[in-house]
């Protein structure tokens, strides 16, 4: 394989510098006048490709032809500049040249964008993976917790209504004004507190029944 390729491209990928060699052979003639000077052709047409900054086998593939349809544009260009050239044939050539030109950036159009598309595969891929939800590390809550949270603030509003029977509600502290139970909050808290003896189910006397401590004494 020539020095030149293996000098101006660092690659280890024996697969790729022999592509890049055969595309080099077809494009070196469009670098030339004599055709006994190949290697300055290669030579030239690798320049050239390194000039669209080619990094894999299919940018390498593009850069040879846009540089491919663009010599040949400069060399009919030259061509039609001939005064020898007959009318027809410039204007025959003129219009190779534009099209030739807009094939050329067409396949520029399209490398652009894959490296746009591959820059954006990268940089997905190195994105960290997105973790829980916010809302799946809090606790569950839990019902009877909160009702034995709200009864414990219950109580210590009503202790504190007792300690300072005279203070007016109006006057409490704004921090202790949210711990004011509400009515069924205060009857659940009651209900706690109670050691009235009906309390256990048990305990209670049957329909129709009165308790033996209620009931009047019998007569004589």
């Amino acid at each position: 394989m020539p020095d030149t390729v293996a000098a101006l491209i660092d690659t280890p990928d024996e697969e790729l510098l022999d592509l890049i060699d055969s595309l080099l052979d077809d494009l070196a003639p469009l670098f030339i006048r004599d055709p006994g000077d190949l290697p300055a052709g290669r030579r030239r047409a690798l320049l050239a490709m390194l000039a669209y900054h080619p990094r894999s086998a299919a940018d390498y593939l593009s850069a040879a032809q846009i540089v491919g349809h663009t010599r040949l544009g400069i060399t009919l260009m030259r061509e039609a500049a001939d005064p020898a050239t007959p009318q027809a044939m410039r204007l025959q050539m003129t219009s190779r040249i534009q099209s030739l030109s807009r094939t050329a950036a067409q396949v520029e159009t399209m490398m652009v964008r894959r490296h746009k598309r591959e820059l954006a595969e990268a940089e997905a891929a190195t994105v960290a993976p997105p973790g829980p939800p916010a809302d799946a590390a809090l606790p569950q809550s839990d019902p009877d917790f909160e009702a034995m949270l709200r009864a414990a603030s219950a109580m210590a509003a009503r202790a504190s209504l007792s300690a300072a029977p005279d203070q007016p509600a109006q006057q409490l502290d704004h921090m202790t004004a949210p711990l004011l139970p509400t009515a069924s909050e205060r009857a659940w808290a009651d209900a706690e507190t109670s050691e009235t003896p009906w309390q256990n189910s048990s305990a209670m006397p049957l329909p129709g029944l009165i308790p033996a401590e209620t009931r009047p004494p019998l007569p004589g």
